[in-house]
C-alpha cells in the first residue's frame, strides 16, 4: 500500500466514477456483511461523464449450511422517460464460486406512464448440468458446455466479499452472464491494498484584490470533508467482457465495480432480512 492516501482520481477505474463519489459515506469496515444481506448500490454509465441512471439491489439468504439464494433486481433509465426492470433469483452453493445451481429472470420494459409495454417482457430459467448448463424460454432454450467451475456475473458480487484481502492463486472459471451468455475462461485475482480519500467535495475560496478602479477576484479550489480509506481491489478478465475491477473495504464489503462505461457505486446496506 502507498505511504499516504490519495484522491480517487489518483487510481485507474476509481478516476472513472470520482464525480459519483463527492460526498461518499463510506460505511463501518469493522462490520462485515455476514451471511445474510440486502444491499444497494447505484447504477452509472460513464459514456461522456458518470451519470446515475439506475439502482442495483441484491438480497442474500442463507439455504441451509452449505447454499445460498441470491435476488437481483436492476432499475435503469431508458430514452423519453422509459424504464427497464430486471429481476433474477439464483440458488448458488456457498462454494468459491458461488456456484449457481438454478436461476429464474425477467425482463420488462416500462413506458412514460409507468406501464408495461407488452411485447417488451422476457422470462427465463436455467440449470447447471454436469459440464453444461441450460438457460432460456421455450424454443429459445439452449444447452451450453462449460468447464467445471462457473460463476455467474451478479453472483460476484458476493465472491468478492468472501476471497481473502491479499494475495491468491486467482480464481478460475466460466462465466454464465445475465443469465443465460457463456464466456469462457475467467479469471478474478487480487491487485492490491491503497489507501484512498473518500467522499472530499470541491469548495471554492474567493479572494480579491482591489485596484485603484475596481478589483481581481481569485479562486482557490479545495478538498474539504474526504474520509481516509482502506480498500482492496480485485480483477476480473476473461472472453467476451472488459475488464471488471472490483473494490472492497477492509471488512470484505464491496463498495464500487467499474467495467468499461459502465459502474455500480455502494448506495446503502440493511443487514438481515429484506
Amino acid at each position: 500500500m502507498q505511504e499516504h492516501a490519495a484522491k480517487p482520481t489518483e487510481f485507474f477505474t476509481l478516476n472513472l466514477i470520482a464525480p459519483g463519489l463527492e460526498g461518499f459515506t463510506p460505511p463501518d469496515p469493522t462490520a462485515p456483511p455476514g451471511e445474510t444481506w440486502r444491499h444497494r448500490y447505484g447504477i452509472y454509465t460513464l459514456a461522456g461523464a458518470c451519470n446515475r441512471i439506475g439502482t442495483l439491489t441484491l438480497v442474500r439468504e442463507p439455504i441451509g449450511a452449505d447454499r445460498f439464494r441470491l435476488r437481483v433486481r436492476t432499475e435503469a433509465a431508458q430514452a423519453a422517460g422509459a424504464r427497464h426492470v430486471v429481476e433474477g433469483a439464483y440458488e448458488c452453493r456457498a462454494d468459491a464460486c458461488a456456484t449457481p445451481e438454478s436461476w429464474t429472470y425477467a425482463c420488462q420494459s416500462f413506458g412514460r406512464d409507468g406501464e408495461p409495454i407488452a411485447d417488451l417482457r422476457v422470462e427465463g430459467a436455467g440449470r447447471l448440468l454436469e459440464g453444461a448448463f441450460e438457460a432460456g424460454a421455450g424454443p429459445a432454450r439452449r444447452r451450453t458446455l462449460t468447464s467445471d467451475r462457473v460463476a455467474a456475473n451478479w453472483a460476484l458480487f458476493d465472491v468478492v466479499q468472501r476471497l481473502p484481502r491479499g494475495p491468491f492463486p486467482p480464481l478460475t472459471f466460466d462465466l454464465i452472464d445475465h443469465f443465460d451468455q457463456h464466456k469462457p475462461g475467467h479469471t478474478l485475482s487480487y491487485a492490491g491494498a491503497y489507501a484512498v480519500l473518500l467522499g472530499g467535495r470541491r469548495v471554492g475560496r474567493q479572494s480579491g484584490r482591489v485596484l485603484e478602479r475596481g478589483q481581481i477576484l481569485s479562486t482557490r479550489w479545495e478538498e474539504v470533508g474526504a474520509t481516509e480509506a482502506r480498500l482492496h481491489r480485485f480483477d476480473q478478465h476473461g472472453s467476451g467482457v472488459v475488464p471488471w475491477v472490483y473494490w472492497t473495504d477492509d471488512g470484505g464489503r464491496l463498495l464500487f465495480v467499474v467495467s468499461g462505461i459502465e459502474a455500480y457505486i455502494w448506495d446503502a446496506a440493511e443487514e438481515g432480512e429484506d
